[in-house]
Protein backbone atom coordinates (compact mmCIF):
# COMPACT_ATOMS: atom_id res chain seq x y z
CA UNK A 1 0.00 0.00 0.00
CA UNK A 2 2.94 2.24 0.23
CA UNK A 3 4.44 5.12 -1.94
CA UNK A 4 8.09 6.07 -2.45
CA UNK A 5 7.17 8.68 0.64
CA UNK A 6 6.67 6.33 2.87
CA UNK A 7 2.74 7.05 3.40
CA UNK A 8 -0.01 4.45 2.33
CA UNK A 9 -2.05 5.12 -0.70
CA UNK A 10 -5.81 5.73 0.12
CA UNK A 11 -6.86 4.73 -2.78
CA UNK A 12 -6.33 1.01 -1.23
CA UNK A 13 -8.01 2.53 1.69
CA UNK A 14 -11.64 1.74 3.12
CA UNK A 15 -11.68 4.31 6.10
CA UNK A 16 -13.93 7.41 5.27
CA UNK A 17 -12.52 9.19 8.36
CA UNK A 18 -9.01 10.78 6.57
CA UNK A 19 -10.56 11.68 2.81
CA UNK A 20 -10.73 14.79 3.50
CA UNK A 21 -7.12 15.11 3.05
CA UNK A 22 -4.87 14.03 0.19
CA UNK A 23 -3.26 11.23 2.54
CA UNK A 24 -2.41 10.06 6.68
CA UNK A 25 -0.08 8.69 8.48
CA UNK A 26 -2.07 8.20 11.86
CA UNK A 27 -2.20 3.86 10.91
CA UNK A 28 1.47 4.14 10.76
CA UNK A 29 1.39 2.00 14.51
CA UNK A 30 -0.39 -0.73 12.81
CA UNK A 31 1.66 -0.79 9.91
CA UNK A 32 4.98 -0.22 11.88
CA UNK A 33 3.95 -3.61 13.60
CA UNK A 34 3.20 -5.38 10.42
CA UNK A 35 6.01 -4.65 8.59
CA UNK A 36 8.57 -5.63 11.20
CA UNK A 37 7.57 -8.74 11.00
CA UNK A 38 7.03 -9.29 7.56
CA UNK A 39 9.24 -11.60 5.48
CA UNK A 40 9.57 -9.76 2.27
CA UNK A 41 13.01 -7.55 1.87
CA UNK A 42 11.40 -4.59 0.85
CA UNK A 43 9.44 -4.39 4.09
CA UNK A 44 12.43 -3.06 5.91
CA UNK A 45 12.62 -0.17 3.51
CA UNK A 46 9.04 0.50 3.70
CA UNK A 47 9.29 0.40 8.02
CA UNK A 48 12.14 2.99 7.85
CA UNK A 49 10.19 5.79 5.77
CA UNK A 50 6.75 4.94 7.49
CA UNK A 51 8.86 5.25 10.77
CA UNK A 52 10.29 8.82 9.26
CA UNK A 53 6.50 10.37 8.52
CA UNK A 54 5.98 9.32 11.72
CA UNK A 55 8.83 11.38 13.32
CA UNK A 56 7.63 14.09 10.92
CA UNK A 57 4.28 14.10 12.20
CA UNK A 58 4.69 14.11 15.45
CA UNK A 59 4.99 17.29 17.07
CA UNK A 60 3.13 19.33 19.82
CA UNK A 61 2.89 16.41 21.78
CA UNK A 62 1.03 14.24 19.60
CA UNK A 63 0.91 12.26 16.30
CA UNK A 64 -0.71 14.42 13.41
CA UNK A 65 -2.57 12.67 10.48
CA UNK A 66 -1.13 14.66 8.04
CA UNK A 67 0.35 18.34 7.75
CA UNK A 68 -2.21 21.17 7.16
CA UNK A 69 -5.75 22.04 8.67
CA UNK A 70 -7.46 19.53 11.08
CA UNK A 71 -10.10 18.24 8.88
CA UNK A 72 -10.21 14.48 9.35
CA UNK A 73 -12.15 12.81 11.85
CA UNK A 74 -11.50 11.51 14.73
CA UNK A 75 -8.72 13.13 17.51
CA UNK A 76 -5.12 13.57 18.14
CA UNK A 77 -5.35 11.43 21.34
CA UNK A 78 -6.74 8.45 19.08
CA UNK A 79 -4.13 8.86 16.24
CA UNK A 80 -1.52 8.98 19.20
CA UNK A 81 -2.94 6.19 20.76
CA UNK A 82 -1.84 4.21 17.23
CA UNK A 83 1.45 4.45 18.19
CA UNK A 84 1.33 1.14 21.27
CA UNK A 85 1.95 -1.29 18.39
CA UNK A 86 4.62 0.74 17.06
CA UNK A 87 6.11 0.06 20.80
CA UNK A 88 5.52 -3.82 20.37
CA UNK A 89 8.15 -4.22 18.16
CA UNK A 90 12.04 -4.67 19.18
CA UNK A 91 14.70 -2.26 19.32
CA UNK A 92 12.11 -0.16 18.32
CA UNK A 93 14.32 2.91 19.66
CA UNK A 94 17.17 3.19 17.50
CA UNK A 95 14.64 1.92 14.42
CA UNK A 96 12.59 5.07 15.21
CA UNK A 97 15.75 7.38 16.02
CA UNK A 98 17.51 6.54 12.47
CA UNK A 99 14.72 6.93 10.04
CA UNK A 100 15.94 10.70 9.92
CA UNK A 101 15.50 10.64 5.65
CA UNK A 102 13.72 8.47 3.04
CA UNK A 103 15.37 5.84 1.33
CA UNK A 104 14.58 4.73 -1.95
CA UNK A 105 12.71 1.14 -2.64
CA UNK A 106 11.37 -1.10 -5.63
CA UNK A 107 8.42 -3.01 -5.07
CA UNK A 108 5.99 -4.96 -7.20
CA UNK A 109 2.85 -6.68 -6.32
CA UNK A 110 1.02 -9.21 -8.99
CA UNK A 111 -2.38 -10.02 -8.02
CA UNK A 112 -5.77 -10.61 -9.54
CA UNK A 113 -6.96 -7.69 -8.44
CA UNK A 114 -4.39 -5.72 -7.77
CA UNK A 115 -1.36 -4.51 -9.44
CA UNK A 116 1.05 -2.26 -8.06
CA UNK A 117 4.63 -1.80 -8.88
CA UNK A 118 6.43 1.29 -6.76
CA UNK A 119 10.12 2.30 -7.53
CA UNK A 120 11.77 5.80 -5.96
CA UNK A 121 10.40 7.46 -8.25
CA UNK A 122 6.91 6.50 -9.16
CA UNK A 123 3.81 4.76 -8.28
CA UNK A 124 1.74 2.14 -10.25
CA UNK A 125 -1.79 1.14 -9.03
CA UNK A 126 -4.29 -0.78 -10.80
CA UNK A 127 -7.50 -1.66 -8.63
CA UNK A 128 -9.93 -3.42 -10.63
CA UNK A 129 -12.42 -3.75 -7.65
CA UNK A 130 -15.41 -1.84 -8.75
CA UNK A 131 -18.70 -0.56 -6.34
CA UNK A 132 -21.05 2.35 -7.18
CA UNK A 133 -19.57 5.12 -5.13
CA UNK A 134 -21.62 7.65 -2.65
CA UNK A 135 -20.53 11.03 -0.89
CA UNK A 136 -18.57 9.53 1.86
CA UNK A 137 -16.91 6.92 -0.26
CA UNK A 138 -14.07 8.15 -1.81
CA UNK A 139 -11.13 10.50 -1.68
CA UNK A 140 -12.15 14.28 -1.53
CA UNK A 141 -11.50 14.88 -5.65
CA UNK A 142 -12.04 11.14 -6.48
CA UNK A 143 -13.47 11.63 -10.09
CA UNK A 144 -13.17 15.64 -10.42
CA UNK A 145 -9.72 16.59 -11.05
CA UNK A 146 -9.13 15.48 -14.50
CA UNK A 147 -9.73 12.74 -17.21
CA UNK A 148 -13.50 13.94 -17.98
CA UNK A 149 -16.10 14.18 -20.69
CA UNK A 150 -20.09 15.41 -20.68
CA UNK A 151 -22.29 12.90 -22.03
CA UNK A 152 -26.32 13.44 -22.42
CA UNK A 153 -27.11 11.08 -19.90
CA UNK A 154 -28.56 11.41 -16.44
CA UNK A 155 -26.52 10.05 -13.88
CA UNK A 156 -28.99 8.13 -10.98
CA UNK A 157 -28.26 8.46 -7.37
CA UNK A 158 -26.25 6.76 -5.09
CA UNK A 159 -27.05 4.43 -3.21
CA UNK A 160 -27.23 4.69 0.33
CA UNK A 161 -27.62 7.87 0.47
CA UNK A 162 -29.43 8.59 3.22
CA UNK A 163 -26.40 6.87 5.05
CA UNK A 164 -24.53 8.99 3.65
CA UNK A 165 -26.36 12.08 4.62
CA UNK A 166 -26.30 10.29 8.10
CA UNK A 167 -22.73 10.28 8.10
CA UNK A 168 -22.07 13.22 7.53
CA UNK A 169 -24.48 14.96 9.70
CA UNK A 170 -22.77 12.84 12.24
CA UNK A 171 -19.19 13.65 11.57
CA UNK A 172 -19.81 17.35 11.38
CA UNK A 173 -21.43 17.03 14.83
CA UNK A 174 -18.71 15.12 16.24
CA UNK A 175 -16.49 17.86 15.09
CA UNK A 176 -18.29 20.80 15.94
CA UNK A 177 -18.20 19.53 19.65
CA UNK A 178 -14.59 19.46 19.36
CA UNK A 179 -14.43 22.56 18.33
CA UNK A 180 -13.32 21.65 14.78
CA UNK A 181 -15.32 24.21 13.16
CA UNK A 182 -13.40 24.31 10.09
CA UNK A 183 -13.97 20.29 9.51
CA UNK A 184 -17.90 20.66 10.19
CA UNK A 185 -17.78 23.28 7.45
CA UNK A 186 -15.30 21.71 5.09
CA UNK A 187 -17.57 18.56 5.28
CA UNK A 188 -20.76 20.09 4.34
CA UNK A 189 -19.59 21.91 2.33
CA UNK A 190 -18.10 19.12 0.13
CA UNK A 191 -21.31 17.54 1.04
CA UNK A 192 -23.25 20.11 -0.83
CA UNK A 193 -21.19 20.08 -3.82
CA UNK A 194 -21.17 16.54 -4.36
CA UNK A 195 -25.10 16.11 -4.31
CA UNK A 196 -24.95 19.09 -7.30
CA UNK A 197 -21.92 17.03 -9.05
CA UNK A 198 -23.84 13.92 -9.29
CA UNK A 199 -26.83 15.04 -11.13
CA UNK A 200 -24.45 16.52 -13.56
CA UNK A 201 -23.80 14.04 -16.84
CA UNK A 202 -20.04 14.43 -16.26
CA UNK A 203 -18.46 11.02 -16.90
CA UNK A 204 -14.78 10.31 -15.70
CA UNK A 205 -12.92 8.33 -18.04
CA UNK A 206 -9.82 7.37 -15.85
CA UNK A 207 -12.49 5.67 -13.40
CA UNK A 208 -14.72 2.78 -14.08
CA UNK A 209 -14.55 -1.01 -14.32
CA UNK A 210 -10.90 -2.55 -14.79
CA UNK A 211 -10.15 -5.86 -15.89
CA UNK A 212 -6.80 -6.88 -15.56
CA UNK A 213 -4.84 -9.27 -17.32
CA UNK A 214 -0.77 -9.44 -18.13
CA UNK A 215 0.33 -10.38 -21.18
CA UNK A 216 4.24 -10.93 -22.00
CA UNK A 217 4.71 -10.29 -18.75
CA UNK A 218 3.55 -6.96 -17.98
CA UNK A 219 0.12 -5.79 -16.83
CA UNK A 220 -2.83 -5.47 -19.58
CA UNK A 221 -5.95 -3.14 -18.47
CA UNK A 222 -9.31 -2.40 -20.13
CA UNK A 223 -11.28 0.26 -18.79
CA UNK A 224 -15.09 0.86 -19.03
CA UNK A 225 -15.56 4.77 -17.67
CA UNK A 226 -17.97 5.53 -15.54
CA UNK A 227 -18.93 8.86 -12.86
CA UNK A 228 -18.65 9.62 -10.13
CA UNK A 229 -21.25 8.02 -8.74
CA UNK A 230 -20.54 4.44 -10.28
CA UNK A 231 -22.82 4.87 -13.21
CA UNK A 232 -21.30 3.27 -16.48
CA UNK A 233 -21.10 5.27 -19.58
Amino acid sequence: MYDPRGIKDLRLECKRWYWLSSYEVAASGFDAYALASAAAPEAEAVLHNALYQARRHFFDWYLHSHLGAPINFQCPIFWTAHLAWMLRVGEIKNTFDGATALVPFNFEFRGAEVYAKTTPAARILINTRFGERNPTVGIIENGLSSGVGWRWRMPHLPPAMSLSLREVLNHSYAALRGGYVREALLRLGLFVRECVVMLLPRYNKAWGKVALSYKAGMPHTEVVPASKYGTLL
